[in-house]
């Protein structure tokens, strides 16, 4: 079944004719997109301020707890990692601005990758990479989500599930930065 879509959805986007409705379609939504970036970065802003509260209560109850039984009882790492996460969340259109200046930047820093342009690519394709990067805000704020449900201890059941959101945060930086990170593809497998 879902090699018969796949099929399908190719001959449409191949189709000259259906090609222009799609390119409609795309660049509709990525006109729109912009405001959904805005939405994810409020959003940020949002659970960022409430890990750190949470963070802070967290610790505040162990150190009330641990002055009472006066034992030194409890661990701090979760309420810690929880309260860098906030921070990181607070922080995060900064971050994720230096990090692609860090790693994607064109300017002439010897750790700036030089790489083409990618200016052969369609409305069609530009627009893709607009819907990606949108998609890329929403993995970086899961993998958070997750790294902070790990660090409370609410999913210690599962294994790994620490490693899938780091993970989701990679995956997120180079989403957001897709037009580089193409470029990047391409030239290193000689596209």
């Amino acid at each position: 079944m879902k090699v018969r879509q796949l099929v399908i959805l190719s001959l449409l986007i191949l189709n000259p004719i259906y090609s222009q409705d799609l390119s409609t379609v795309f660049g509709t939504l990525s006109e729109q997109l912009p405001k959904v970036n805005q939405l994810m970065i409020g959003l940020m802003y949002m659970l960022g301020v409430l890990f750190c509260f949470i963070a802070l209560v967290k610790l505040k109850r162990m150190a009330a707890k641990n002055a009472f039984q006066g034992g030194g009882e409890g661990n701090a790492s979760g309420p810690i990692i929880q309260f860098f996460l906030g921070v990181f969340l607070i922080f995060s259109p900064t971050f994720i601005e230096i990090s692609s200046q860090s790693l994607f930047s064109n300017s002439s820093s010897p750790l700036s990758y030089g790489g083409g342009s990618g200016s052969g690519l369609s409305q069609v394709y530009t627009n893709m990479y607009s819907i990606i990067q949108t998609i890329g805000l929403i993995v970086l704020i899961r993998g958070i989500i997750m790294i902070n449900r790990v660090s409370g201890g609410q999913q210690a059941a599962q294994g790994g599930t620490y490693s899938k959101g780091i993970m989701y945060v990679i995956v997120a930086i180079f989403a957001i930065n897709i037009g580089v990170t193409t470029d990047v593809i391409r030239a290193s497998f000689g596209f």
